[in-house]
């Protein structure tokens, strides 16, 4: 067996373990979440509006060399994730060996094809004449840096899998550390919007050479090389990893397109302000996202031990902490989203209220079925969400476009919310369901649920009123903090039972 194991879910511990696993991915993305906040309004000394969008632009362009893995990686996580407790030596090393060489093959593809893609991407979208060399140059940076990241990968998902998570949060620290430094470096030395491009580059080797170093010593008993490596094993993971590869895809349809129509159909400033006025609200995602990644090994090592009771009480929990963070957040970041945009990056670079409150709706959107997600990724039950995912995105491009011509970039972002309610937000549900055996579960009460409305449109009006009476940073905090604090309470009180707040209460510290 391996001379690391993973912890036993037979081990009280387990969700303990767990909630360690999110606080350490929470230290590390906040850290990263200051330095990202820190490092926008220096980038912004140097370049304008428009030089800035075409950055924001790039970087959502060459995301679709993302779908070039083809879904190998989350593969290998769920499929090692499962066999955790059974796979020998040889055969974790098989599955790891095998996906690398491919992973190597497909990485040498998104360098040829993000080349290409920086030949097109100034004409495509209008570049200034004075901007095009740099974007072309930009855009193969980016690619570059997406490649090396595509190689180590493998070692990613097999410290994922058994559940060295902590590991990947300190490359997720190094990596955000070397690319400030370069950053600031080469915009210093006048290399301008390059520095961008080059930064990435740095950043992504440095990274990728530390997992492969620490997977090794951590995990000792996989061993890559070309004689593990096989093809049927390989098929093994691609029964599972082409649906994985869709639904990425589908993923990037709905999260992906939004800088790229905002750039055709409107303009490049119109991506910066797109960029800027959102980027709390992804920072909030960011942060919560993980708490349903995080939970995949654990969910897929319970359902292949069979234990599906514990497993359901696991995916309830984590699926009712992410529902209420995602609500309270959004609220929290819609009230005190303009005055921090407003003293970050300047009052010019800040949408309005109305863009505010289509972000809170987007941010919901994409949060609110994570968990879903990561249950039926570690039920290997890919293929019917992916096909509504696929749905899904179709959906949400047209309606960018649509709305985008008529209500701008309020318009764009809408279209995610609007997808996401005629799609997976009552699929997905039916999906668990049935991996359950139709399990449920409850429901909080009608008068509850109105309770609990009203307290949070209340909460939400006060902050954006205390932010707007108390200015800048500090009033933004403040309200922010101060309706957070309020949602959850709020949640507490109407939108729990006795039996959810003893099992939370048995995840926090004696």
């Amino acid at each position: 067996m391996l001379k690391i194991a993973p912890l036993s879910v037979k081990d009280p511990r387990l969700p303990k373990s767990y909630l360690a696993g999110v606080v350490s991915d929470q230290s590390a993305r906040l850290a990263i979440v200051l330095a990202g906040l820190w490092l926008t309004p220096f980038v912004l000394r140097f370049l304008d509006r428009e030089a800035y969008g075409v950055f924001a632009l790039a970087m959502s362009v060459i995301t679709w060399l993302q779908t070039l893995d083809l879904g190998t990686s989350a593969g290998l996580q769920a499929h090692l994730a499962r066999d955790a407790g059974t796979a020998t030596d040889y055969q974790a090393s098989r599955y790891v060996s095998s996906t690398f060489f491919a992973q190597l093959f497909l990485a040498a593809v998104t360098l040829c094809l993000g080349v290409a893609a920086a030949a097109v991407v100034p004409n495509f979208f209008e570049v200034r004449e004075d901007l095009r060399p740099d974007t072309a140059t930009l855009c193969a940076a980016l690619a570059a840096g997406m490649a090396v990241s595509q190689i180590a990968k493998s070692y990613k998902a097999a410290l994922m899998a058994y559940q060295k998570i902590h590991v990947n949060h300190l490359l997720q620290l190094v990596s955000v550390a070397v690319r400030v430094i370069i950053t600031v470096w080469l915009f210093v030395a006048g290399w301008g919007l390059i520095a961008l491009g080059v930064a990435h580059v740095v950043a992504s080797v440095a990274a990728a050479a530390l997992t492969v170093l620490l997977c090794r010593r951590l995990l000792p008993a996989i061993v890559v090389r070309p004689s593990s490596a096989s093809l049927r094993t390989l098929r093994t993971i691609g029964g599972s990893a082409i649906w994985f590869s869709l639904g990425g895809i589908a993923g990037i349809l709905i999260l992906g397109t939004d800088r790229a129509v905002a750039a055709k159909v409107l303009s490049l400033e119109a991506v910066a302000v797109l960029f800027l006025s959102g980027r709390l609200f992804g920072l909030a995602e960011s942060l919560l996202g993980p708490i349903a990644d995080t939970a995949r090994p654990v969910l897929g090592t319970l359902l292949g031990q069979g234990r599906s009771l514990e497993a359901h009480q696991t995916f309830e929990l984590v699926n009712r902490a992410l529902r209420t963070l995602a609500v309270v957040s959004a609220l929290a970041t819609w009230a005190g989203n303009r005055e921090f945009v407003t003293a970050w990056v300047g009052a010019e670079n800040y949408g309005g209220w109305a863009l505010d409150a289509a972000f809170a709706a987007a941010l919901f959107a994409r949060l609110g079925f994570l968990p879903c997600r990561a249950l039926l990724a570690s039920a290997l039950v890919v293929k019917p969400q992916t096909l509504a995912r696929l749905v899904e995105g179709a959906v949400n491009l047209f309606l960018t476009v649509v709305l985008a011509k008529l209500y701008g970039l309020v318009g764009v972002v809408l279209s995610t919310p609007i997808a996401t309610t005629l799609t997976s937000a009552w699929y997905l549900p039916r999906l668990v369901g049935q991996v359950f055996g139709g399990q449920a579960p409850p429901r909080p009460g009608s008068s509850s649920m109105l309770l609990l409305a009203v307290s949070l449109v209340c909460a939400a009006g006060s902050g954006r009123l205390v932010a707007a009476f108390i200015g800048g940073f500090a009033g933004a905090g403040i309200a922010m903090v101060m309706t957070f604090a309020s949602g959850l309470a709020a949640f507490w009180m109407f939108a729990t039972d006795a039996a959810v707040r003893v099992r939370i209460r048995a995840l926090l510290p004696a």
